[in-house]
């Protein structure tokens, strides 16, 4: 597995990796996308158009949602 497709396979649930993820919508296509927690603030790609972003956290500074 690697970065770009999030949380699928069996890598997932392994302890030595951060299987906890969250849910981001690719700012290029729309796609939903499953992001591991521990790619915040990295450079992800959409498996499905490749555009480029980084994984973000929905809740802003405040604690509110967006």
């Amino acid at each position: 597995m690697n970065e770009q497709d999030g949380c699928g396979g069996p890598e997932a649930f392994s302890p030595a990796s951060n299987g906890v993820c969250y849910h981001q919508n690719c700012p290029v296509c729309g796609r939903n996308l499953l992001i591991r927690v521990m790619l915040l603030g990295r450079t992800v790609y959409c498996q499905h158009c490749g555009g480029g972003f980084i994984a973000s956290d929905a809740v802003a500074a405040d604690g509110t949602l967006p």
